[in-house]
């Protein structure tokens, strides 16, 4: 779903986070910020996750703490950044981002991807106090226009859940 508010919003947020990664850290080997940019301005960005490494790793790319590029495909690790281009242009379904190093930014487009997973889910959380001032007033405004949506297409069971769920943002 395309005009989704909510994917709209995260991709956003993902690009903008790539393009802070590109102007704040200094990579030094050239393919590597060929690779992120293209992932910045490619449709690919909406099937990526952006999140901590877990024990264990899915399929995605991971930017290691000395700005290396490794990307788990398939049972296999690539490195060669012409590769990894080649199989982005290849991937269907769903991949991470991840980073191996502290980056508040990473940490804050994490947590918003973490809220934008419950919604999706339509697991309602108890607080939402973990949002910062910019990401609670996003997600009011993406929610609202849920809401309108759902109004226009008379489905109440989406009205009566965004409905609930900006109710829970206001307190």
């Amino acid at each position: 779903m395309k005009d989704d508010p909510i994917l709209v919003d995260i991709v956003g947020k993902r690009q903008g986070f790539l393009k802070y990664l590109l102007f704040h850290h200094t990579i030094e080997q050239k393919e590597v910020v060929w690779v992120l940019n293209f992932l910045k301005d490619h449709e690919v960005l909406e099937h990526f996750t952006f999140s901590n490494p877990p024990a264990e790793i899915n399929e995605g790319i991971t930017l290691t703490r000395s700005h290396q590029l490794l990307f788990h495909y398939k049972d296999r690790i690539i490195t060669q950044a012409d590769v990894i281009f080649h199989l982005l242009n290849q991937v269907e379904g769903n991949y991470y981002f991840y980073i191996a190093f502290n980056e508040p930014k990473f940490s804050e487009l994490e947590r918003y991807e973490k809220i934008r997973k419950l919604i999706l889910n339509r697991q309602l959380p108890d607080d939402f106090r973990m949002l910062n001032a910019q990401d609670h007033s996003r997600l009011t405004e993406i929610i609202s226009d849920k809401i309108e949506v759902a109004l226009l297409l008379h489905d109440r069971t989406d009205f009566n859940y965004y409905s609930a769920l900006i109710n829970r943002l206001k307190e």
